[in-house]
C-alpha cells in the first residue's frame, strides 16, 4: 500500500544490509511531496499495517473497516500511469536487495494473495 500510495517502497537503503536494517527495526518516513497530499487516514493504516509486533498489528477484517479504506481508499486501476510507474521504478532495480519488492508488486499486479 505504501509503495502504491507514493511510487516507492517504506525501506530503503544503500545496500541491501541498510535496507534490512530498516526493515528489521521499522525505520520508515513520510517524506517528500509524495505524502503531501495524502490523508491522516492512509498514514494511520499505513503504520497499522507496518507494525513490526505482529500480535499489534491490524488484521485483515480490521483494516478492511478502516476509516481509509471505507471512505477515503482510491480504487486503484493496475493500468493507471502511477501504478505503471511503481511498478516499472521497482522492476528496473537489478539490485538484488529490490527483489522482494518486485515479487510483492508482481503478485499483487497478477492477483496473488500469498508471497
Amino acid at each position: 500500500m505504501f509503495t502504491l500510495l507514493c511510487g516507492y517502497p517504506p525501506f530503503w537503503g544503500d545496500s541491501e544490509r541498510e535496507i534490512y536494517g530498516r526493515v528489521r527495526k521499522g525505520i520508515y518516513a513520510f517524506e517528500g511531496p509524495d505524502w503531501q497530499t495524502r490523508s491522516l487516514y492512509s498514514k494511520d493504516l499505513i503504520q497499522k499495517l507496518l507494525i513490526m509486533n505482529p500480535k499489534r498489528r491490524i488484521g485483515v477484517d480490521e483494516a478492511l473497516r478502516h476509516p481509509w479504506v471505507l471512505h477515503e481508499g482510491e480504487v486503484l486501476d493496475p493500468r493507471s500511469k502511477r501504478i505503471i510507474g511503481a511498478w516499472a521504478t521497482i522492476h528496473s532495480r537489478n539490485d538484488p536487495c529490490w527483489l522482494p519488492y518486485r515479487i510483492r508488486l508482481y503478485a499483487s499486479h497478477v492477483g496473488g494473495s500469498t508471497v
